[in-house]
């Protein structure tokens, strides 16, 4: 393997490669995609080589954007195993390809395991981040896949946290629950690395107070959306001068199998349906705009990780109200840059939305100290413990590789 690294700006450089099939712009599906963009252009700042593997529904091409060497592989879908194995060989194929130019180090996140056959017979490093595993996923959402490819993607992403040569999570809740519910082998040594935010690229400052409640995500149970619905009637009877907007792609996914839209429109009642909004997925433009002009902004997930949606939100001084189950407990202090509450308590939910639209002064301290709070995680500050990791993981396999030879 070559590893040579290169000095720039004081800071050692590489060939790094990103793996996912989410990446900006044709396959932006959601969080992963946001930190794999994030982090691939800074990357990209800071000296580095930077490839991307990432998938296309169009066809396969490679290009430069944003400095970033994108390689997308076509695939038509990936709902049957055959697709999911060939697309991973694929994967494979390029990885391999890159190994002779001197790539030094893979970070893949654990959804998927698409590296999962370069991981057996690849002589460059992988660093696998934790995002939110399938086992995970499954206990919050109902999923229509295969029993054949739910058991193998289970599998496969096991493997890969297990004999990854280093393992980061963004949050401390998610590593203790994937050791505890996964059959994971390897010492505890995740390591805690947030997700980074691009802070100048996020509007700072608040347009002006609408009577706006936002929702932002997609529309499915385990965001907590239909909990905020049950909660609207009660809302809207004392506030009837407010509405909700819901910003983010309809789904299936919920104990009925029925539009997620439907229901929350069924659960509010036709003397209410007027004050919902519904926009979908929209430009991430007009997303900054509508966090800024909304008095709250409510993410009731029965389970999230570390959403990218709070970060924004954060960032564009909005009022938030947060859920204890997850990383966003590792996000906002309660009471200080944003409420918590149970999901499931939907008084709590309720009273936490009355208490921030009727209290206009604790409110704006609320987006004052999130507007500061959020710089934890400036991209300046994360990156850097990525490179870090990066670089360990290196000298790792490097180290494993020469006990061989002495063998």
């Amino acid at each position: 393997m070559k590893t040579e690294f290169y000095q720039t700006e004081r800071r050692v450089c590489m060939h790094i490669c990103l793996v996912n099939e989410e990446y900006p712009k044709e396959t932006s599906f959601g969080g992963i995609a946001t930190y794999q963009h994030i982090l691939a252009r800074e990357l990209v700042k800071r000296g580095n080589r930077v490839t991307v593997i990432c998938k296309s529904n169009v066809r396969s091409q490679r290009y430069i954007e944003e400095g970033v060497e994108v390689v997308r592989i076509f695939s038509k879908d990936l709902n049957n195993i055959d697709s999911l194995i060939n697309y991973r060989m694929k994967v494979k194929e390029e990885l391999e390809n890159l190994e002779k130019q001197g790539l030094d180090i893979i970070e893949t996140p654990e959804w998927g395991a698409d590296t999962i056959f370069y991981l057996s017979k690849g002589k460059v490093p992988i660093v696998t981040k934790l995002h939110t595993p399938l086992k995970v996923w499954l206990k919050y959402n109902k999923s229509h896949m295969s029993l054949e490819i739910k058991e193998q993607l289970l599998k496969w992403e096991e493997e890969l946290i297990n004999r990854s040569e280093k393992v980061i999570s963004c949050t401390e809740s998610l590593k203790n629950i994937v050791l505890r519910e996964m059959d994971i082998t390897r010492n505890d040594d995740i390591e805690i690395i947030p997700n980074p935010a691009i802070l100048n690229e996020l509007g700072m400052k608040k347009i002006k107070s609408y009577n706006q409640i936002l929702f932002c995500g997609s529309l499915e149970e385990r965001k907590g959306v239909l909990n905020l619905a049950r909660v609207l009637p009660s809302i809207f009877k004392k506030h009837s001068n407010y509405k909700v907007v819901f910003i983010g792609k309809d789904t299936n996914r919920n104990n009925l199998n029925i539009s997620t839209q439907e229901l929350i429109k069924s659960y509010v009642g036709e003397e209410y349906v007027d004050f919902l909004e519904f926009k979908g997925h929209i430009n991430n433009n007009i997303i900054q705009e509508e966090y800024a002009k909304s008095a709250v902004c409510v993410f009731p997930s029965l389970y999230e990780n570390f959403p990218y949606v709070v970060l924004e939100a954060m960032s564009n001084g909005a009022a938030i109200i947060g859920s204890i189950n997850g990383g966003m407990t590792e996000m906002i202090n309660d009471g200080v840059s944003g409420l918590l509450i149970d999901p499931y308590n939907l008084q709590a939910l309720e009273k936490a939305i009355l208490n921030v639209i009727e209290d206009s002064e604790c409110s704006e301290i609320m987006r004052n100290n999130a507007r500061r709070e959020v710089e934890r995680f400036s991209s300046s500050k994360i990156v850097e413990q990525n490179l870090r990791v990066y670089q360990e993981a290196i000298q790792e396999r490097r180290g494993k590789i020469e006990q061989r030879v002495l063998a």
